[in-house]
C-alpha cells in the first residue's frame, strides 16, 4: 500500500511518462538524470519541500499549520536542508544499505536541529519536520521492498 509520499513520487513519473513502473525505477531514473547533470528536468522535485511536508502524518493535515508549511518553503536553511536530504538520501535510496540510510537520517537530523539552536527554525517545527522526513523515508523503504517480493 503506497503512502502519500510514494504516491507523489509515481504521480511525478506518471505525469512524464505513460508507464508504470515501481519506485526503485523512478528513484534510479532521477538519480541518473542528476548525476549525468540534466539538474533541471529534477530540480524543482529536489528543492519542493514535499519530503517534510506531505506523509502518512499529514494526510489529515492535524500536524502542519500554515505557518509550518510558510516555513519549509521560506526558511533558507530549511530549504538547504531539504535540497540536501533530497540529493543525498533520497536518490540514494535504492543505492544505500538500511545502516547507511539511518546514518543519513541522523545527519539530517543534526541539520534540523542545529537551525533550532541558532533560532532559525522553531523547535516544534523541527520535531515535525524530523517526523515527517523519518516516516517518509521509511514508508519509501518498505514499498521498494515489498514491490521487490516476488508474490
Amino acid at each position: 500500500m503506497y503512502g502519500v509520499f510514494s504516491k507523489f513520487l509515481k504521480w511525478v513519473w506518471q505525469s512524464s511518462n505513460s508507464n508504470d513502473v515501481n519506485l526503485r525505477v523512478i528513484i534510479d531514473h532521477m538519480r541518473n538524470s542528476y548525476e549525468k547533470d540534466e539538474r533541471t528536468a529534477y530540480w524543482t522535485i529536489l528543492t519542493f519541500p514535499w519530503i517534510i511536508t506531505k506523509s502518512v502524518l499529514t494526510e489529515n493535515d492535524y500536524i502542519t499549520t500554515s505557518d509550518y508549511i510558510y516555513q519549509c518553503y521560506n526558511n533558507d536553511g530549511l530549504r538547504a536542508v531539504v535540497v540536501w536530504i533530497n540529493k543525498n538520501i533520497l536518490l540514494q535510496l535504492t543505492k544505500d544499505t538500511y545502516i547507511t540510510t539511518e546514518v543519513k537520517i541522523r545527519i539530517a537530523t543534526g541539520m534540523i536541529n542545529k537551525l533550532v539552536a541558532q533560532e532559525k527554525l522553531d523547535k516544534d517545527y523541527g520535531m515535525v519536520a524530523h517526523d515527517i522526513l523519518v516516516a517518509n523515508i521509511r514508508e519509501l523503504q518498505n514499498n521498494i521492498m515489498d514491490e521487490e517480493l516476488p508474490f
